[in-house]
């Protein structure tokens, strides 16, 4: 309960105190004596209203307003140099039409406890919305709504990042789908093996292919061909190695051009560590292809001087006779 309002420069009033009842106090007098600047300043305190300086007296340059409950004291002023709260013996700066938390919990003064003279009736000029908010108010189910608009706030939230998780999830599963399964992945990894012991045997060979290609370019064939029938044999058996070395190569390029590795896939370590031994000896095995060729060319060669002495072999056949020309015998 309000015991005394004192107030200084306020409206038309320089110098005024006002000691309160204990029941109910009526202000009277004649029109302009100032009973409405009462209320004013009283509001002024409570809700920091008015703002600005329009207030003080005419001719002067400060104002002050001062409430009295029991032991607490509160005080309004507006200086040219000061514009704050007095609560007891400490001042609080008023920001804007700002009160200090402090002064309101002080006070514990509504709104709803202030009605001047042109308001309506309380609740009375009311909409029915409005009506039932100052209800909600004045009971504290106000702070109920607050907690019930975050939760559906919270709800309305989570639902939408529960769609955008859903979305990933589908676009996962559809990638997921979408990828090789992990028994192909397996049938290919045992196939790469394979391939590498066969590249690893050829390249143990290729010294000796290297030799048999030295040898082969070392035989001269000499346009008359004498029929020397053991080195012909031995030249076929080197032709047909070199033949089976062609074949076995071939059969590597056929494998190695089938097997293919997609991008999207993550290779196991092992098919990574294969992978990287294919690209090492490609360039061998590009080598080894050239190796082919001339021993091709070579084996070709070969053949054609075989033809040859076979050609004279049985021309030497035609010609000559088991009995000596000699002595018939």
């Amino acid at each position: 309960m309000i015991d005394s309002l004192q107030i200084r420069n306020f409206q038309a009033h320089g110098r005024l105190k006002i000691q309160f009842a204990p029941g109910v106090t009526a202000i009277v007098g004649p029109t302009n004596c100032g009973k409405s600047a009462v209320m004013r300043a009283l509001i002024w305190i409570v809700r920091n209203k008015p703002t600005g300086t329009a207030f003080m007296k005419h001719g002067e340059t400060s104002a002050r307003a001062r409430i009295t409950l029991g032991e607490l004291k509160v005080a309004r002023i507006r200086e040219k140099s000061e514009n704050c709260y007095l609560l007891g013996d400490e001042s609080l700066r008023a920001m804007g039409a700002d009160v200090p938390g402090a002064v309101i919990s002080a006070l514990r003064i509504a709104d709803a406890s202030i009605q001047q003279q042109h308001d309506s009736p309380y609740m009375l000029g009311l909409s029915p919305r409005a009506l039932a908010e100052e209800i909600n108010r004045i009971t504290g189910c106000d702070e109920v709504d607050a907690v019930m608009d975050a939760a559906r706030q919270v709800l309305k939230d989570a639902k939408a990042e529960t769609k955008v998780r859903k979305a990933d999830a589908q676009k996962a599963t559809e990638a997921l789908a979408a990828t090789r399964p992990t028994e192909s992945l397996e049938a290919d990894l045992a196939a790469a093996k394979q391939l590498a012991e066969r590249i690893a045997d050829i390249e143990s060979g290729s010294d000796d292919l290297a030799a048999l290609l030295d040898e082969l370019h070392g035989i001269e064939i000499p346009e008359q061909i004498e029929f020397d029938f053991v080195a012909a044999d031995a030249i076929r058996d080197k032709a047909a190695e070199a033949s089976r070395f062609i074949n076995s190569l071939a059969t590597l390029l056929e494998l190695l051009s089938r097997i293919t590795i997609p991008d999207d896939v993550i290779e196991p370590p092992e098919i990574n560590s294969i992978a990287a031994s294919l690209k090492v000896t490609k360039t061998n095995i590009d080598s080894l292809s050239l190796l082919a060729s001339e021993i091709r060319q070579v084996e070709e060669e070969i053949q054609a001087a075989i033809a040859k002495s076979e050609a004279a072999a049985a021309a030497f056949a035609e010609v000559s006779s088991d009995n000596c020309p000699l002595c018939g015998k």
